[in-house]
């Protein structure tokens, strides 16, 4: 049996000088952190993460020098959305800053201002940008941004100028009115139907969750959970009984498959080091002889195939919050088949069974 059948699945993310900006100095991880076909060859998206940890700063946003993102709004050729995240897991549904963005163009274009953790979608073909952050309310705790385009390679199909009414200056006007472009901007929503014992006092639970609940035109789901102590993670044994999704959870643990491509990110909050997990984790791909585990200590990617079984994964050290995110090919989440622990699962005594 191919005892490395996965490696390909998994890789480090990478740093991404090419949509660096000099704007971003003190105030945005330098060079921002990226997912594509360089890190994973069979990538389903392309993601760019930025870890914001001062105001001033954003994307889009004009700038000394010559950058990919110097003072223009842009569109693309595919759906995309993003994700905005604050990091206290205490208050998951927080922002922990404030941000002002823009959608559309001319007469149509629109001001949202946001406080609280949120998505953003922007269908192929619209203009958006920019996004400036006007607050950031603890630089230890930064904000997470996630910009995730529904194709594997990063594509922009036009540029123009930035809507007439943005300023960096003060903000007469702060509530964000109606208009074409309000139904695409909405927080993120508390996944109460998601329960595991494991995650209770260890990880933000019930975790947060952007799905059509969320945007009804949403193509996918995303599970976003924020981790805070070790001895947690997903597909463990424990004592008691979970759900997902409506459908119970074995407390003996294992792992499972679903019939779409998942791909999962793990994110340190580290913003002077995003590279940084912030702790160790160990996964599974595979069953039976051919289960491989995986023992990360930096940002990395999982890319998880139709059909291919995972889990568990076992978070053994976590020194500074990580998140967990389960971005999946799908608008609703289901399970194929569940499978048992793979040989040589250890839990090291971290797990209360």
């Amino acid at each position: 049996m191919n005892k490395e059948k996965f490696s390909k699945n998994v890789n480090s993310l990478r740093l991404a000088p090419e949509i660096d900006n000099p704007s971003f100095e003190n105030k945005i991880a330098r060079p921002p952190l990226i997912f594509d076909k360089k890190v994973v060859k069979e990538a389903t998206h392309n993601v760019r993460i930025y870890h914001v940890y001062a105001p001033g700063a954003g994307t889009g946003l004009p700038t000394k020098g010559k950058t990919s993102d110097n003072g223009k709004c842009h569109a693309h050729p595919y759906d995309e959305f993003s994700l905005f995240l604050g990091t206290d897991p205490l208050n998951p549904t927080e922002l922990g800053g404030e941000l002002e963005f823009w959608i559309g163009e001319g007469d149509e274009a629109q001001r949202f201002i946001i406080n609280k953790s949120s998505a953003e979608w922007i269908p192929a073909g619209v203009l958006h940008d920019p996004h400036y952050y006007r607050k950031v309310n603890n630089p230890d705790k930064p904000i997470v941004q996630l910009v995730i385009g529904t194709e594997p390679e990063y594509a922009i199909s036009r540029t123009a100028n930035l809507p007439a009414g943005f300023t960096t200056g003060e903000i007469k006007q702060k509530e964000t009115g109606k208009g074409k472009y309000t139904k695409y901007v909405n927080p993120l929503r508390v996944a109460t139907e998601i329960y595991d014992p494991v995650l209770v006092g260890k990880a933000a639970h019930p975790p947060i969750r952007f799905d059509w609940k969320v945007f009804p035109e949403a193509t996918r789901l995303v599970e976003i959970f924020h981790l805070y102590a070790a001895g947690t993670g997903f597909g463990l044994p424990t004592k008691g009984h979970g759900t997902m999704a409506g459908e119970p959870i074995p407390n003996v643990g294992g792992g499972h498959t679903h019939p779409f491509d998942e791909t999962f990110l793990f994110i340190g909050t580290n913003p002077h080091d995003p590279t940084d997990l912030g702790g160790d984790l160990e996964f599974w791909q595979g069953e039976d002889d051919e289960a491989q585990i995986f023992k990360v200590n930096k940002a990395t990617a999982e890319l998880v195939l139709e059909g291919t079984v995972h889990n568990p994964h076992l978070y053994t050290k976590v020194n500074r919050m990580i998140f967990q995110i389960v971005l999946a090919t799908t608008k609703n989440f289901s399970m194929k088949r569940v499978t048992s622990l793979p040989p040589g699962f250890k839990h090291y005594g971290l797990l209360d069974i």
